[in-house]
């Protein structure tokens, strides 16, 4: 089929970091992003509210005629992604199988470490498809609920971000691990924080891991450009633009925005 629109949501700004690496890779996609800043964070979310949230953002993207539907987020992934899957006749992806399939290829020792919200540590989400792909893999995870509020802050390298990191890592350097799934789009800007933390594991974020799906799966093969060249048109909502989501938003994306205004 061919791909030429892709909705893509997630609880906040967090999902940008996966729209950064699409549309680098993929730069002649038009991409619609919806950040639900109004009900962030979905972490700490039952699962009844976190399909409903997810199932009104489906249908607002859909509005957009889109082709392809990303849920950049990995708590939405882990609970509401069969739902979705059912109600909507449209290919969509989730974060959860392209992490475990990359963190597999790139593990050497099948320790792999896994950090992400309080509702995706509890889904057992990650675990299940990385033991149903292999199941001599070990899985360490943490959750990690002060993450996501430092992104959306802007605290991408500070101190306090540092302090908090160690803490919840402290377990899972003690088990030897080689690689990190970063279970939330939120993470990919804590790499150099990480890093300083365990500079020896290598990390998997959902935006590479969702690219290298969408190569794979649906035959999309552009080669990377830099932002000079992507010619895709991007367009940013968010719920409540009352938040300093635009200011978080262009520094992680290293460009201006317009950021448009939604009630759903």
């Amino acid at each position: 089929m061919s791909i030429k629109r892709v909705g893509i949501f997630d609880s906040g700004v967090g999902g940008l970091t996966v729209v950064k690496e699409v549309r680098n890779t993929f730069p002649n996609l038009d991409l619609f992003y919806l950040g639900d800043t109004a009900r962030l964070p979905y972490g700490d979310k039952s699962e009844d509210t976190i399909i409903n949230y997810s199932y009104k953002n489906t249908k607002f993207l859909l509005s957009f005629d889109i082709d392809l539907l990303i849920v950049a987020c990995n708590t939405s992934s882990s609970f509401s992604l069969p739902f979705l899957e059912r109600e909507f006749k449209l290919p969509i992806v989730g974060m959860i199988s392209p992490g475990a399939a990359l963190a597999l290829k790139r593990t050497k020792n099948k320790k792999i470490g896994l950090i992400g919200t309080r509702a995706t540590i509890r889904s057992g989400s990650y675990r299940k498809e990385i033991e149903k792909i292999d199941s001599k893999a070990e899985v360490y995870d943490a959750s990690c609920p002060l993450l996501v509020p430092l992104v959306e802050e802007g605290f991408f390298d500070d101190e306090v971000t540092e302090i908090v990191a160690r803490r919840y890592l402290k377990g899972l350097e003690e088990k030897g691990i080689d690689v990190l799934i970063l279970g939330c789009t939120h993470y990919p800007v804590l790499k150099p924080t990480l890093k300083k933390i365990l500079p020896d594991v290598e990390m998997i974020s959902s935006g590479e891991a969702t690219s290298l799906h969408l190569k794979e799966k649906f035959g999309l093969g552009e080669s990377p450009a830099p932002p000079s060249k992507i010619k895709g048109g991007l367009r940013i909502f968010a719920t409540d633009t009352g938040t300093h989501f635009k200011e978080v938003a262009e520094k992680l994306l290293g460009e201006n925005i317009e950021l448009e205004s939604v009630a759903l």
